[in-house]
């Protein structure tokens, strides 16, 4: 009986991996697709469907030779680096802040951040885009 659990999980466990891997083989199988081809043309549910009956390798090339292409792949990686960066030095801070130093308000000041942490980011949306556009920081980087 000991011997049967750890196979039942390891099946639930790579039957589960397979279904979320299910997207990534879709797009992955939607990409190689010929140029005419319709997303219509497939049943998603059927995956009979989904291989093409011949691969086009040359839509990855097409893509990347694209003209904004570099500039789309430069913003991106910034966006990510600056995001990254800039949420691990201020966590690590506040973090040490809050575990390390005693001062007075600090739990108060502990509840109001977790408060704010448990806001949905729809609720503060509006706000902060006026702020940005008060502050002329639209179509920048500036508000990461």
């Amino acid at each position: 009986m000991k011997v049967v659990a750890p196979i039942v999980n390891l099946i639930a466990l790579c039957l589960a991996g397979l279904l979320f891997l299910a997207p990534l083989l879709w797009m992955l199988l939607v990409s190689l697709q010929p140029a005419h081809f319709s997303l219509s043309d497939i049943n998603p549910l059927n995956p009979a469907q989904w291989n093409p009956s011949h691969f086009q390798w040359g839509n990855y090339f097409h893509a990347l030779k694209a003209q904004p292409f570099g500039l789309y792949a430069c913003n991106t990686i910034k966006i990510t680096a600056l995001g990254i960066t800039g949420e691990l030095l201020s966590s690590a801070l506040v973090a040490y802040a809050f575990a390390r130093m005693r001062f007075k308000g600090r739990r108060l000041l502990f509840i109001v951040m977790l408060a704010t942490m448990m806001l949905p980011a729809q609720v503060t949306m509006v706000p902060c885009f006026i702020m940005f556009r008060t502050l002329g920081w639209i179509d920048t980087l500036k508000p990461l």
